[in-house]
């Protein structure tokens, strides 16, 4: 999730158009990707808690709204230009407002609606909800933004200007990559979690009835032998 903010920040800077050179300040870029991350988690973890109240999906609603904004204003504070710029400060607290806002309906609909997520078409609103509030606050951010020159109002889309995707390119690459890597991991763990519960015992670490069922019942070639012993009461 906080891969997905971070990408589309830059994705969209990327359509974005300036009449001066523009590029971006590594160490800053790299570090924008942390409040969208720590949010992400911060607001699933407050959201797939159990019984959870009005107010701490209000809590998680807020700290993903501030994360998505926290991410998008530091990676505008990467660019590095010849002009400066500054935000309208009615339309750059809107654009915070719209962020929580859409999070808080995303999850809640995820929270109320637990049982129903495995249906794809609640799936598909909830995430749909969360690109919104995503893409709704990096677009309103940009029109809080104006930018100056000598002194005079320097329009923000009159022509193109170059911004090189390679780094862009490779750390979505990466990251994804990362997240397949992680999530292929993830799911191999428990797989193996559930079956040593299912079919061991816990105290001892031994087959119990049901490991012996299934090996007694399986169509392996090898021989077996099958003892029942009993005690015998004097």
């Amino acid at each position: 999730m906080g891969l997905g903010i971070w990408a589309m920040h830059f994705i969209g800077m990327s359509a974005f158009r300036l009449p001066v050179s523009m590029q971006f300040n590594v160490s800053v870029t790299i570090l924008s990707i942390f409040p969208a991350v720590l949010s992400s988690y911060l607001a699933f973890y407050i959201s797939n808690r159990i019984n959870v109240t009005r107010w701490p999906q209000i809590l998680a609603g807020m700290i993903m709204g501030i994360g998505i904004a926290s991410m998008h204003y530091i990676g505008m504070s990467a660019m590095e230009m010849d002009i400066e710029y500054s935000y309208r400060p009615f339309i750059f607290v809107l654009s915070v407002l719209i962020a929580t806002i859409v999070s808080y309906v995303a999850l809640y609909i995820f929270t109320s609606m637990q049982r129903f997520m495995g249906n794809f078409y609640v799936k598909l609103i909830t995430s749909l909800l969360m690109g919104i509030a995503i893409s709704s606050m990096h677009y309103t951010g940009m029109e809080a933004v104006v930018f100056y020159t000598e002194g005079t109002v320097l329009p923000a889309t009159q022509h193109g200007h170059h911004m090189n995707l390679h780094m862009l390119i490779i750390a979505v690459t990466v990251g994804i990559g990362v997240i397949l890597v992680f999530s292929g991991l993830s799911s191999l763990l428990d797989r193996y979690v559930d079956f040593r519960l299912n079919n061991f015992d816990a105290l001892t670490g031994l087959p119990n009835r049901r490991q012996f069922e299934k090996v007694l019942n399986s169509s392996s070639p090898a021989s077996m032998a099958v003892i029942h012993l009993h005690g015998l009461e004097k």
